[in-house]
């Protein structure tokens, strides 16, 4: 059975790679046609909240695990 630290370090991970591919979206967005550059824009701002909704969601599991330690 995996700890709560295991899984924060889980989402921490996902988060990581979340915000690692809306940086490439973003570096790369200006090479693409006008008409497609709002919707990478905006997949990018979804991978960038996502990232930070989970950065949220592993302090909230190590809070649970440190609380439960003392």
């Amino acid at each position: 059975m995996k700890t709560l630290s295991h899984l924060a370090a889980g989402y921490d991970e996902q988060a990581k790679a979340n915000d690692a591919l809306a940086e490439e979206i973003l570096a790369r967005v200006e090479s693409y046609p006008a008409e497609i550059r709002e919707s990478l824009r905006s997949r990018a701002g979804w991978l960038m909240a996502e990232a930070a909704g989970l950065r949220a969601k592993a302090a909230e599991l190590r809070g649970f695990e440190w609380r439960s330690l003392n």
